[in-house]
């Protein structure tokens, strides 16, 4: 009997190894397929949302007990259990700071029901009809921490060890794919704040990112300010030089070449164009 029982045991352990395997396959599917870093967000949601049956499932930002609001920038939920809806702010007392103090504190998955310390506060008992939360903080590389939730409404549920593992491993991969949606999202701000400064100077920018290399980038008033076109003139050191007055190009090449060989050196000159 004894045998028998362990084998069974062993059979079990087996096909959830191959159920938690099979489950990060079409996660990581998912990831790969998706173009656009914000609906990947959703379709993990999503799938692990059909994988893992629960009611509601939602990412909270920030996981931090000492801010003073949260929002909800993404939520699935079943039609019968609405949830609070996205993008809404939200107070973070009274029991939002508890729950994320718990995650912080805690490597992994954290169960909350009617008897967990701290409980489903009342407002997410009778307002939502939460019965039973399973949540996780995740860390990105941007920013505060976040944390991924499920809620079961219809019934309590005790959430199995082979269920933690793998929400636990699916909260690790929605961190990877926030890192990389927070990383685009900073760059496309820090891109619009340089068009907008580029467009509102009067002066004419230029960066020269390879210093091996001819090519230069120049800002849209460095062509008003020398009178040509990015079409008649790609923008160059050769071009550049082309620019300088004959009788001035050796005093502007031995200023660059101060300007390269002496690092944090700031070079104020002024020359004739052609």
């Amino acid at each position: 009997m004894t045998e028998s029982f362990q084998g069974e045991e062993n059979g079990i352990d087996a096909l959830e190894r191959l159920r938690f395997l099979e489950v990060m396959e079409e996660i990581n599917q998912v990831i790969h397929r998706a173009n656009d870093p914000e609906q990947m967000l959703w379709n993990v949601l999503a799938k692990a949302f059909s994988v893992l049956a629960c009611d509601r499932i939602w990412l909270f930002h920030p996981c931090d007990p000492y801010a003073e609001t949260y929002r909800i920038p993404v939520e699935i939920t079943r039609d019968e259990y609405p949830g609070a809806g996205t993008q809404q702010i939200v107070p973070m007392k009274p029991r939002g700071d508890e729950y994320c103090a718990k995650a912080l504190a805690t490597d992994g998955p954290v169960l909350f029901g009617a008897d967990t310390d701290p409980p489903i506060f009342r407002e997410l008992a009778e307002r939502f009809g939460v019965r039973s939360q399973i949540s996780m903080a995740i860390y990105p590389k941007v920013g505060k921490p976040w944390m991924l939730g499920m809620h079961q409404c219809s019934h309590e549920r005790l959430w199995t060890e082979a269920e933690q593992r793998l929400f636990e491993a699916i909260g690790r991969r929605i961190g990877e794919g926030l890192s990389t949606l927070l990383l685009l999202r900073d760059l496309r701000m820090s891109e619009e704040r340089f068009d907008l400064a580029v467009k509102g100077t009067r002066d004419g920018l230029w960066d020269w990112p390879d210093v091996k290399q001819d090519l230069m980038w120049w800002s849209p008033r460095v062509y008003e300010i020398i009178g040509y076109s990015p079409d008649e003139l790609p923008p160059s050191l050769t071009a550049l030089k082309s620019l300088v007055h004959p009788e001035e190009i050796e005093l502007a090449e031995c200023q660059g070449s101060a300007l390269l060989s002496t690092p944090g050196v700031t070079v104020i000159e002024q020359f004739d164009l052609r």
